[in-house]
């Protein structure tokens, strides 16, 4: 008969697994469905949408958060703030890194969001918390960058894109600096508070400033205007945004089944749930160089977590 304590285990690592899982599939699909709008519109825009519907689509999770969390929020400026900078940072990486879906297809930016995100990450706790790199994260981290040498794409494979890809080159690389700046500021708020409450206003902010680019935007005399999208867009955008709930509450779930980075490593194979899904919604068919590089970032991805941890 088993031990009790060896079906705990069981349970544990599989509702880790299975909820990571569950979060990563959400966020890919969520992704690939929302890159139809931002190749129509302006990403800008499409976040102002995305974000600011979720003010209302999100409001079940907060029936998760402690209620005393909800006064840490108020009293604590350090997280108040730690969460503005998650919101700004987070409004900048998703307007560019949808923009860069017009210019490269989205197995690309994936793979190279993925690994951009999990590098400035690593590299940014090294500088400002202390968290030094070891010999082997700085070796994985430049094979990966190495590898990237390999993702070119040959225009005449993907008529429907902008030809210009180095702006999505460029996009994608600025993005992922953005996004791991987010992401290091919302992971040491969520530490403080509940991460449902976190998520919820880190979805917020990133809505609100969002909106406050596009003002300053369309005053500057550079901004599109919201009308960009039309009307019979805006219930899909909605409702595929209600997706980011399942993800949000998917990968807070998993946490507390064990450690962050075994979740992290879960959520690396979204790049590989986003090729597929881009394979058969947008007929975005990479070569075989290009999925032999996304596997060798899959591996490098989850290697430098593992060593991480």
């Amino acid at each position: 008969m088993a031990h009790p304590r060896g079906w705990v285990l069981v349970y544990t690592a599989a509702m880790l697994y299975l909820l990571a899982l569950v979060s990563t599939l959400a966020y890919a699909l969520h992704t690939v469905m929302l890159t139809r709008y931002s190749r129509k519109s302006s990403g800008l825009v499409l976040m102002v949408y995305r974000n600011l519907s979720l003010v209302v689509t999100m409001l079940p999770v907060l029936w998760l958060v402690p209620r005393g969390d909800y006064g840490l929020l108020v009293g604590d400026v350090e997280v108040m703030w730690l969460l503005l900078g998650a919101g700004l940072f987070g409004a900048a990486s998703g307007a560019i890194r949808f923009e860069s879906y017009k210019y490269l297809p989205i197995g690309v930016v994936q793979t190279m969001n993925t690994a951009l995100r999990v590098l400035f990450v690593v590299g940014l706790t090294a500088v400002f918390l202390g968290e030094f790199l070891k010999p082997m994260e700085l070796l994985i981290g430049a094979g990966i960058l190495i590898s990237f040498g390999f993702l070119k794409v040959d225009v005449a494979d993907f008529p429907h894109l902008d030809k210009r890809t180095w702006k999505g080159y460029l996009q994608v690389t600025v993005g992922g600096l953005f996004l791991a700046s987010s992401l290091v500021c919302f992971g040491v708020a969520s530490r403080e508070i509940s991460p449902f409450l976190a998520g919820y206003v880190w979805e917020v902010l990133i809505g609100i400033f969002s909106l406050a680019f596009l003002v300053v935007g369309r005053f500057a005399g550079f901004g599109e205007k919201l009308e960009l999208i039309e009307r019979k867009d805006v219930w899909p955008i909605v409702l595929i945004s209600t997706l980011t709930i399942v993800g949000t509450s998917g990968m807070a779930g998993a946490v507390n089944y064990g450690p962050i980075a075994l979740v992290q490593v879960v959520g690396a194979t979204g790049m590989i749930f986003a090729t597929l899904f881009a394979h058969f919604f947008y007929k975005e068919k990479l070569n075989l160089r290009q999925w032999a590089v996304v596997c060798v970032v899959l591996i490098g991805v989850m290697g430098l977590v593992l060593v991480g941890r």
